[in-house]
């Protein structure tokens, strides 16, 4: 028996999310890669780099690091505007929960100097497209050329407030690391 199911209309496809599971999505002519979202014309990682439930966020890299890593998956970085998209949800939400901050959602006050594993918040910090932990946990590098706008966006597990959905920071300061920055994959 299967309790609690939820579902979300994906621009075209239905997609089933079950709190503490893995869940792939499929769309009409094909399946997604593993623990990937389609939003319109993109897809984006469930879950932060490794995209693995269980795991801990890739931390400390910088953006070319973040770039190599999405690669060697044969994916790349997120753009800005894919990033935000994916986190505001179809209802364009200021925080992806609600449009009211609440940090014992997502992981963006903790009491611990650490990120937490990948899906520790199953039900709580997930967006309206199914994407998790895009705001709190680790920052996620953003941007797919220097030319753009190559920035860190959605906050770490200190970061309070500042785990908003269209906030960014270290804007075209590449080559910085921290043990609160990660990053999320796109396709």
């Amino acid at each position: 028996m299967v309790c609690c199911l939820s579902f979300f209309l994906v621009t075209g496809f239905l997609l089933s999310v079950q709190p503490g599971t893995i869940s792939t999505a499929t769309q009409p002519g094909g399946t997604l890669p593993e623990n990937m979202i389609k939003i319109g014309n993109f897809s984006i990682d469930q879950y932060e780099f490794p995209n693995k439930v269980g795991e801990f966020p890739v931390t400390d890299i910088t953006w070319e690091e973040a770039q190599a890593l999405c690669a060697s998956a044969g994916k790349r970085l997120c753009t800005p505007d894919e990033w935000t998209l994916a986190c505001r949800g179809p209802l364009g939400l200021r925080y992806m929960y609600s449009q009211e901050y609440d940090g014992a959602l997502c992981n963006s006050e903790s009491k611990v100097d650490a990120p937490q594993r990948i899906g520790d918040n199953p039900t709580t910090c997930v967006s309206g497209y199914g994407v998790y932990d895009l705001l709190g946990n680790v920052w996620e590098w953003v941007g797919t050329a220097l030319d753009q706008e190559v920035a860190i966006r959605g906050g770490a597990w200190s970061s309070s407030r500042c785990a908003e959905c269209a906030l960014k920071f270290w804007e075209g300061k590449p080559n910085i690391k921290s043990n609160r920055v990660g990053l999320r994959c796109c396709k």
